[in-house]
């Protein structure tokens, strides 16, 4: 690693400990954020995640393409 990269290295790990750390100070009750950032993190993954990997698994496929455009001139 060189010099620069080392220091970007160090920056950012003392960066994320001092957030915390600040978090820590200013919420007296961890428990209430766990709790909402659990909720945000579920409703995350279980309703939004899916559909990302949906699209990107079947959105620009050229079978997907041919069918949109069998519906639309059928639809004509």
């Amino acid at each position: 690693m060189t010099c620069c990269e080392t220091f970007k290295y160090i920056f950012w790990r003392t960066f994320i400990v001092l957030i915390v750390y600040f978090i820590s100070l200013f919420v007296p009750n961890i428990n209430i954020l766990l709790t909402i950032g659990g909720s945000l993190l579920g409703v995350l993954l279980s309703i939004f995640v899916p559909v990302i990997f949906y699209n990107r698994a079947y959105g620009n496929t050229e079978k997907n393409l041919k069918l949109l455009k069998r519906e639309k001139e059928e639809d004509e």
